[in-house]
């Protein structure tokens, strides 16, 4: 390894060391500038580390039940293991991962947690349909047909398909 590779990978070092260390956005500044140097030298954390593999705790956050769901599935995933063990502190998960797993942790979860407000919000215009949960009005703007682009097209075959998976069921009025 060259002198000036030797340099890079001290810097990153102590970047890594501020990620594991540092408080608040200073942790998360320097888990960023960690993750695009390692991207921009072609490095691995692994690589970075000498394959030194420690652990440490760290909290993950989360909104509500469906995230935190998604939150424990990306940790089994990124740990390769089928059951964790970590502790819950109000909207934080924490679990003991090594720091690169706590970086892919935090990056997966973003990237899932985007795809599935969409998908969510896909799952409600579906279910809403399938149930014919609509007042007048909206029944009324609904009937003036889909747009014609070929977003729309998709998203509506989306929809349908969605609805077409749902359970049926009638609501009968309880008050006459």
């Amino acid at each position: 390894m060259s002198e000036s590779d030797e340099r890079i990978k001290s810097r990153l070092l102590k970047v890594l060391e501020l990620a594991e260390r540092g408080v608040g956005g200073e942790k998360s500044n320097a888990k960023a500038i960690l993750k695009a140097g390692l991207r921009k030298y072609g490095l691995t954390l692994d690589e970075l580390t000498d394959g030194k593999r420690r652990k440490v705790v760290e909290g993950h956050s989360f909104e509500g039940k469906i995230e935190r769901r998604l939150l424990l599935q990306i940790i089994c995933v990124v740990a390769n293991t089928s059951s964790i063990m970590g502790k819950r502190k109000g909207k934080k998960y924490y679990v003991k991962l090594t720091p690169v797993q706590h970086i892919e942790v935090d990056a997966m979860f973003g990237y899932y947690r985007g795809l599935l407000e969409k998908e969510l919000d896909v799952f409600i215009v579906a279910f809403v349909n399938k149930h014919d949960l609509f007042n007048d009005e909206s029944r009324l703007r609904s009937s003036q047909g889909v747009g014609n682009d070929r977003a729309d097209l998709i998203n509506y075959a989306k929809v349908a398909a969605m609805g077409l998976g749902m359970e049926s069921g009638a609501y009968r009025k309880q008050i006459t």
